[in-house]
């Protein structure tokens, strides 16, 4: 470990914290978004661990403590604004997300098809299906090129990649 010059992020202008978005450092998939607090975030740069701040159990937590998902820090930057950080992180163990998704955002809004495996999916917070107008450009294709970009990334082989997406989870 050496001593660097580092930017300190804006904690006062969110109450003291930063949104952080989790990036797979090789592949670019958002793995999760979460918060830190300055001394979680201090605490990455020293440690080269991911440390979060949870909102909903108010305390600072290092990702991989309770389910071995550890991410490791290869980089992190900041936005223009200086109140949020991507880490770019290499994911070890069995995922980002709480529901053994290898990423939060394993869900698709327009049909709610899943668009990953999710073991503990039951873990994950129901949402209702509503009817609403739609602008948005629901290309099922650019979510299907998605979906197969990110399964060849992980060597899942194309088969089973298919069997996946035609299965509508």
């Amino acid at each position: 470990m050496n001593t660097q010059r580092v930017l300190r992020p804006n904690f006062k202008k969110r109450g003291g914290l930063v949104t952080v978005v989790a990036q797979d450092a090789f592949t670019r998939e958002v793995l999760m978004v979460a918060y830190t607090d300055e001394a979680g975030y201090l605490e990455t740069l020293k440690t080269g661990d991911a440390v979060y701040f949870s909102t909903s159990r108010n305390k600072r937590w290092k990702k991989g403590d309770e389910s071995g998902d550890v991410q490791k820090i290869k980089g992190i930057l900041v936005d223009c604004d200086g109140d949020a950080l991507i880490y770019l992180v290499d994911q070890e163990g069995q995922g980002a997300c709480h529901t053994k998704a290898r990423s939060c955002f394993y869900r698709n809004v327009i049909d709610g098809r899943m668009l990953m495996e999710a073991p503990n999916a039951d873990q994950a917070d129901e949402l209702p299906m509503i009817e609403t107008e739609v602008a948005v450009d629901a290309d099922d294709e650019a979510i299907k090129k998605h979906f197969f970009a990110i399964a060849e990334i992980r060597g899942i082989p194309l088969e089973t990649a298919e069997e996946f997406w035609r299965a509508g989870r």
